[in-house]
């Protein structure tokens, strides 16, 4: 069980190194900080709080698409190749950041084939968002017998925990062909795992 919840500003948690953001430098790092995301938000201080899947999309788009990213100086965010630890600092910040709706992004539609640079990512994220809250009130729909109408689409999992879960089983089973398209990282490369993520249990 863990001692605290509280946050430093590097991103560690107080009394408890864990797997943290700053020590993805490759996949199988990624993959595992993802893994110790899913404990932390199961666990009984619920580090991350009450985050919902939503909260999480609008939370990261809003801090991409202002260029805020925490304003973290020595991350170096480059435009074509943000790396493991960027992308992992992104998770990290969506995690713990605030939600921030923008009608403009939940509108375009962005599919990940589209992203390439970091601009382009909100419109990604901000259109997952709004697809979780539509397959949510979709499958909350009933018939006139009180059975649910709706499924899940193409989201293996409507839950935060179940969609980091995912995404971390997803790069742990990626054969080397899938491996060769998320390396290096770049802003399409990141897309492609979003959307992979988004139906992998």
């Amino acid at each position: 069980m863990r001692s605290s919840a509280a946050w430093t500003d590097s991103g560690r948690m107080v009394n408890d190194p864990g797997i943290l953001w700053h020590d993805c430098d490759s996949a199988d790092g990624f993959a595992a900080f993802l893994q110790q995301a899913t404990v932390d938000l199961l666990g009984s201080q619920r580090l991350y709080g009450e985050r919902d899947l939503g909260d999480f999309f609008w939370s990261w788009a809003r801090a991409v698409g202002s260029g805020w990213l925490g304003g973290a100086a020595s991350l170096a965010i480059a435009e074509d190749e943000p790396g493991w630890r960027c992308l992992a600092f992104q998770v990290h910040d969506a995690l713990t950041g605030r939600p921030g709706f923008n009608c403009v992004w939940a509108d375009w539609g962005t599919d990940w084939q589209e992203v390439r640079k970091r601009y382009d990512l909100p419109g990604l994220l901000g259109g997952l968002a709004t697809s979780v809250f539509r397959e949510r009130r979709e499958s909350t729909k009933e018939d006139g017998r009180g059975e649910p109408t709706g499924g899940r689409g193409r989201w293996g999992s409507l839950t935060l925990n179940g969609y980091l879960a995912g995404w971390a089983a997803w790069l742990e089973d990626a054969d080397a062909s899938f491996r060769a398209q998320v390396e290096p990282v770049t802003w399409h490369s990141i897309a492609f795992q979003i959307d992979a993520a988004r139906s992998y249990v």
